[in-house]
């Protein structure tokens, strides 16, 4: 009896101790098993973040969210070719970061980009654009980006913008726009490379100036930018050698040419009204047109040079020149006023005379032809303004007298010279003296 109470204590002991043993082992198998499903759903997906395939082709337990179907495996079987991944979780301390993300200390950084270099850059390449346009055919292109180009950087520092200049001086059609250009390059053209190409463009045009008017007026303003451009008396010179024939033959010749305008007189029409109506004066029809007189008949035709006149007298190089609508016409050696006397600003002719008697203070009248009258053939008075009064322009018989400063103020020109420039001076052209 006593041996069966001792068998029975010690079967019920052993299996109490079997049950609290087999307890413990799957509580621990169970919390392994969730620490593997987790690390693997943490590190078990694909770059793409998509979930890893096992090799035969299963989906891990963690990659099945709750009441989901896992799909078939033969679906989830990575394309041929693609490297299969172990199902085995891989435990790290931290999520892998890319290396390209991780900045190497001993490589040097890219400095950041300069705004003044971008901008720079696009303006060259601007610059090349327009030139390419300009030379390869599409020239009508190039001159509008030319001139645009120009137009927003011709006050900014540090870009010579000549080659730009030098190809709107010879491409644009606006005798304006081109006197502007011309100017720019006068200021940057140290070598004369410039001036020798307008002097070149000239030589070209003026083989075609009896073809049209366009073609006479584009030669002419040719030869006023070249004048313009000149930077010193021997490269003004050698325009002049090209100007004055040229004026000489399309003004002063006595044909009808593409320059002067010719005019069908009406009747009831007088040479006063038909010089107001072109801006010239009836001396300038009767020279042009050999008149002796006013008097003119219907039907009988005019030739006109049409234009405004201005004149400029440059004290420093003892020069006049004349100007029509902008373009240079005339040039004459002047003298001036002894001890600087002839004054310096703007006038306007408020006399003309031909044959003027000279009045000396306190003297008699003296008379045209007098050798005593220092007037000479021709007298321009101007306008008194508040501070000068009795200057004006006149003839000399004394070629000596030009270059010198020897008259008492006035602006003395050789009497042949000024009958010429007379002509053309009506009352109210502006005269600009520079010092």
């Amino acid at each position: 009896m006593r041996g069966f109470l001792f068998f029975s204590a010690a079967a019920i002991s052993g299996g109490l101790a079997y049950w609290g043993f087999d307890t413990w082992s799957s509580r621990k198998a169970e919390h392994v098993s969730a620490a593997a499903s987790s690390d693997a759903e943490d590190f078990g997906r694909s770059a793409d973040g998509g979930d890893l395939v096992t090799e035969s082709g299963a989906v891990p337990e963690s990659a099945v969210s709750a009441g989901e179907t896992a799909p078939p495996a033969a679906a989830l079987r990575p394309a041929a070719g693609a490297p299969v991944l172990s199902p085995r979780p891989v435990f790290v301390e931290s999520p892998a970061v890319p290396e390209a993300s991780v900045p190497d200390a001993s490589a040097p950084s890219l400095p950041a980009k300069d705004p003044a270099l971008a901008e720079a850059s696009a303006f060259e390449e601007e610059r090349s654009l327009a030139r390419a346009l300009y030379e390869t055919g599409d020239r009508e292109r190039g001159i509008r980006k030319l001139a645009e180009i120009f137009a927003l950087s011709k006050d900014r520092r540090g870009i010579d913008l000549g080659p730009e200049a030098s190809r709107l001086l010879e491409g644009d059609s606006s005798f304006e726009r081109r006197r502007e250009y011309a100017q720019y390059l006068l200021a940057v053209d140290r070598s004369g490379r410039y001036f020798d190409e307008q002097r070149a463009r000239t030589a070209k045009s003026i083989q075609t100036s009896e073809k049209d008017a366009e073609s006479a007026y584009r030669a002419w303003d040719d030869l006023t930018l070249a004048y313009d451009m000149a930077r010193d008396r021997p490269q003004k010179r050698k325009v002049l050698d090209s100007l004055e024939p040229f004026i000489a033959r399309m003004v002063f010749s006595g044909r009808y040419t593409p320059i002067l305008k010719s005019h069908m007189i009406q009747a009831g029409e007088s040479l006063s009204a038909i010089a107001k109506r072109f801006n010239t004066t009836t001396d300038a029809l009767c020279r042009l047109n050999g008149l002796k007189s006013d008097r003119i008949q219907p039907r009988q035709r005019l030739r006109i040079l049409e234009g405004k006149a201005k004149v400029f007298v440059d004290k420093t190089n003892f020069l006049l020149w004349v100007r029509i609508d902008g373009r240079i016409f005339l040039e004459y050696p002047v003298g001036l006023g002894r001890d600087n006397a002839t004054p310096v600003g703007n006038f306007v002719i408020k006399v003309r005379q031909k044959d003027p008697t000279w009045w000396r203070p306190g003297e008699a009248p003296i008379p045209p032809g007098d050798a005593r009258n220092i007037l000479g053939s021709r007298w321009l008075g101007f306008q008194e303004t508040q501070n000068f009064a009795g200057f004006g322009i006149h003839g000399t018989a004394d070629p000596a007298s030009l270059g010198k400063e020897s008259s008492a103020g006035c602006i003395r020109v050789r009497n042949e010279d000024l009958e010429v420039l007379f002509d053309f001076l009506s009352y109210g052209t502006e005269v600009v003296v520079q010092g």
